[in-house]
C-alpha cells in the first residue's frame, strides 16, 4: 500500500483483475485494508472499481473492510483503485497492506 497526508483522495494501491465470468453488477469485491493513522486522528479509504465506488471512515488503527459493487457494464478486465485521505488531525495515514476478495 502508499501513504498521503494529504486532506485530498490519493492514490495508494490499485490492482487489476479478469473476471471469469460476465459482470452484470450483482457481484463486487470486499476490500480488507490494514490502515495505520499515524499521527492523524480520521481518514477516508475508498475504493472504486470503473463506475462504482465506496468509501469507509477509518478512525483507528487497525483492518477495515469496504465493498463494492461492480458497475452494471461488463468489462473484459477491471481494475480496483484504493484512494485515502486524510480527515482529521494532521500526519500521515498508510495501507499497510491489503486483500481483495472477489464476489461473484
Amino acid at each position: 500500500g502508499g501513504t498521503t497526508n494529504s486532506a485530498a483522495y490519493a492514490e495508494l494501491a490499485s490492482s487489476t483483475f479478469l473476471p471469469t465470468w460476465d459482470v452484470d453488477g450483482n457481484g463486487g469485491v470486499v476490500l480488507l485494508a490494514d490502515v495505520s493513522l499515524g499521527t492523524a486522528t480520521g481518514a477516508d479509504v475508498r475504493i472504486t472499481i470503473g463506475t462504482e465506488s465506496a468509501t469507509v471512515a477509518v478512525s483507528a488503527d487497525g483492518i477495515t473492510s469496504v465493498r463494492c459493487p461492480f458497475p452494471a457494464t461488463a468489462a473484459a478486465t477491471l481494475t480496483a483503485r484504493i484512494d485515502g485521505r486524510v480527515t482529521a488531525g494532521s500526519g500521515t495515514m498508510s495501507l499497510n497492506h491489503y486483500q481483495i476478495h472477489i464476489e461473484k
